[in-house]
């Protein structure tokens, strides 16, 4: 149910911009991982990096959790435009605009996604590949499924 959850939600981003490739990524991008990657960039992927329980969570059958989300936005450079353009203007911008508020597909998306963060995640090493790399992060309600044994 979650990880379906979130597939939704990368699907739906990237249907908003113009990717190669887009899915889960098992967590942060080091420079392995960001090679891997690289060949099919543009590309969106999204890591579900922390769930808290709210304070109103209350109890019953189901959770209400604090989900941190962070997508993480892969350009290269592409004949006729720089990498800085195709992060900021063809992804970046566009997916600021879109997300804040977005709720995926019903279940477990309790309320619209909050505010988001851009931030750049510049090395030498990224650059010299000829990569631009930024996150994109929210936090959002989801509402979780008690599972009884």
């Amino acid at each position: 149910m979650l990880v379906a959850a979130l597939q939704s939600c990368v699907d739906d981003l990237a249907r908003r911009v113009d990717v190669i490739d887009h899915g889960l990524t098992r967590g942060i991008f080091d420079a392995g991982e960001l090679a891997r990657h690289a060949t099919r960039a543009p590309a969106l992927w999204l890591h579900l990096a922390n769930l808290e329980p709210t304070e109103t969570s209350g109890g019953g059958d189901a959770y209400d959790y604090d989900a941190a989300l962070t997508l993480y936005v892969i350009a290269r450079d592409r004949l006729g435009s720089q990498r800085l353009e195709g992060a900021l203007d063809a992804l970046v911008l566009p997916l600021l605009g879109y997300i804040p508020g977005q709720r995926w597909g019903g279940d477990p998306w309790r309320n619209g996604a909050g505010a988001v963060a851009a931030r750049t995640l510049y090395a030498t090493a990224i650059d010299q590949q000829g990569l631009a790399l930024w996150t994109l992060e929210w936090d959002q309600t989801l509402r979780l499924p008690r599972i009884r044994s």
